[in-house]
């Protein structure tokens, strides 16, 4: 795929992914992934924790959007090269909340 064409992919796939998550759907969010994805969390502290194929991360989603209904992605700028995206952006939620 040409570089202009494959830039608009990937720009593409990461805004379906962020409204995807801002909807708080995890089964659009997890169209965004294969079956062997592999989600590096940034919780627990210090390190994070590993969740490894799509109804492990399907889980954790599901129980995530639940615990945090208000959590919400700000894109404040996204940069596409290829098949590369970075994204600059603020997260908010509250304090998770158990169910």
């Amino acid at each position: 795929m040409p570089g202009q064409e494959q830039n608009a992919a990937t720009l593409a796939a990461v805004e379906r992914f962020n409204a995807a998550f801002n909807s708080h759907d995890s089964n659009a969010v997890m169209e965004a992934m294969t079956e062997d994805c592999i989600f590096e969390n940034t919780s627990p502290a210090p390190d994070g924790g590993r969740i490894e194929g799509a109804e492990a991360v399907r889980t954790f989603w599901a129980k995530f959007f639940a615990a945090n209904p208000d959590a919400h992605f700000e894109a404040e700028e996204i940069v596409a090269l290829n098949d590369r995206c970075v994204v600059r952006w603020v997260y908010r939620k509250t304090k998770d909340r158990l169910p």
